[in-house]
């Protein structure tokens, strides 16, 4: 217990300093496709959680390297100290998921999978340890065994979710159909669950009219997504479709696992969304793109993905999730100890609230530090009884509300922390200048609308959030983390 809460401490020690000293301009440029690092501008030193002179603990060592590797990105720095840390501690968490992101990176899967056996063999009690497992193999293609690995999560209630959707896609991917629609009628059986996406009911319907030709099965799950999902666009269509006896026609685009086939939505961009109110004089295209990791250059991806339709006059809107998930700011479950602060918090928050799991709040407690989060968990339980709402998140500082749901994201994230970006308007300004067009870092859902938390100069926020209320980029699993808006 004392080596977990020293651990906690030092984590978020790491994270009010390290990750506020991310580099001020441009983004990383890979040379070589993995490791080589070309210039990039250097901080100010950061005075390391160590230097009191006092031992620290091996977990504190495998932290270092942790960040060494996200928010630094010294690939080589981060190696050598988390080999340095296992030589005489093999049982740390964070240095063990170092070696095994670098090894995955330079496609050493050998590798990368004897660090992540390694890790749950260290920690059984650990159950996210399975889907990270599972995810590795996806990577290297093992699919089968990927397949095991899940089928043995999905015995555990807290990663049915996961392992449900993730076996469904799988089975898929691999022409095993029925298997598929058999994983899927269990994801979908979870619902109402704000976690099963209208995606997850247009597979099920697809699968029940291709493998069991049962029309009237899939015409009841269409209907019951829109239960749920009463302004789902992408459920009516397949209802259409179904009617017209077309949803068979072309298999459902599914973001993950990636395939080198691009969806059909990428091969009809532009698509063109029509813009909530009455300002018809915009235009806003959202626009698809690869899985981004800690490892993208966002704004090389960004420049790929628009050139064919990008405009000086245009506005890109970048999530922030994915900006932020490209700093390394996404830390997976396994390396997230909950404090007892964090677990009695999180009881107090909507079950829909980014912060309702003891991991999203520990990230809050991270952020804001411990006592700014209890002073404002108290300040939001009074605003509850006076009516008054939002007094967590100004209290304890926008940060903690742009972390992003531990469930609400597409494989591989949803077992993941996702704090919000590093220094957003610096990024927006470099990747204006890079791009040649305006550019806005925007957290937005379709229940909230739309805040821009980082912009370069010339943007109108008032016009642009208005453009973005009903978030054209996705609540789901669309992959389209980049919305063109034309006309501003």
């Amino acid at each position: 217990m004392i080596r977990k809460a020293a651990t906690r401490r030092l984590f978020a020690a790491r994270l009010r300093t390290s990750y506020k000293e991310m580099p001020r301009r441009g983004t990383y440029k890979y040379t070589d496709g993995f490791s080589s690092l070309g210039p990039r501008p250097r901080t100010a030193p950061v005075e390391s959680p160590f230097s009191s002179g006092r031992r620290h603990l091996a977990a504190d060592a495998g932290v270092e390297a942790w960040f060494a590797l996200c928010a630094e990105k010294d690939y080589e720095r981060a190696e050598a100290l988390a080999e340095e840390v296992l030589e005489t501690h093999p049982a740390s968490r964070f240095a063990r998921s170092t070696l095994a992101e670098i090894h995955a990176l330079k496609a050493r899967w050998e590798e990368a999978l004897y660090q992540v056996r390694e890790a749950r063999r260290h920690h059984p009690e650990n159950l996210w340890y399975r889907l990270t497992h599972a995810d590795f193999l996806t990577e290297a293609k093992d699919f089968d065994s990927a397949v095991a690995v899940l089928e043995e999560a999905a015995g555990f209630d807290r990663l049915q979710r996961h392992a449900y959707k993730r076996l469904a896609r799988l089975c898929f991917r691999l022409g095993d159909l029925s298997r598929a629609l058999h994983w899927q009628q269990k994801l979908v059986g979870l619902a109402p669950n704000y976690l099963v996406y209208s995606s997850d009911y247009v597979l099920l319907a697809w699968l029940q009219v291709r493998v069991s030709g049962d029309s009237a099965a899939a015409s009841r799950t269409l209907e019951a997504g829109l239960e749920i999902y009463r302004r789902g666009e992408v459920i009516r269509a397949a209802a259409e479709r179904l009617e017209r006896g077309e949803l068979v026609s072309e298999p459902p685009p599914l973001s993950w696992p990636a395939t080198d086939t691009p969806s059909a939505a990428a091969r009809t961009l532009p698509q063109v969304l029509q813009t909530p109110g009455a300002d018809t004089s915009l235009q806003r295209i959202p626009v698809p793109a690869p899985l981004v990791t800690m490892h993208t250059d966002l704004v090389a991806l960004a420049d790929a993905a628009t050139a064919s339709v990008r405009e000086p006059s245009d506005v890109l809107a970048v999530s922030e999730s994915v900006l932020a998930i490209s700093q390394g700011r996404a830390i997976p479950l396994e390396l997230v100890d909950p404090g007892p602060l964090a677990r009695v918090l999180c009881r107090f928050v909507n079950a829909e609230g980014p912060l309702h799991s003891p991991q999203g709040m520990q990230g809050a407690v991270a952020e804001a530090g411990a006592l700014r989060a209890f002073a404002a968990a108290a300040a939001g339980g009074m605003g509850k009884l006076l009516g008054v709402r939002g007094l967590f998140y100004k209290i304890a500082g926008a940060p903690t509300a742009m972390i992003d749901d531990v469930a609400a994201c597409m494989p591989p994230f949803d077992h993941h922390l996702i704090l919000g970006p590093s220094r957003p308007d610096e990024f927006a300004a470099a990747a204006a200048e890079a791009l040649g067009c305006r550019v806005c870092v925007v957290d937005a859902n379709n229940k909230t609308g739309a805040w821009i938390v980082g912009a370069s100069s010339g943007i109108d926020k008032d016009r642009v959030e208005k453009a973005l209320s009903d978030n054209p980029a996705g609540n789901e699993d669309q992959q389209t983390p980049l919305v063109l808006i034309k006309g501003l």
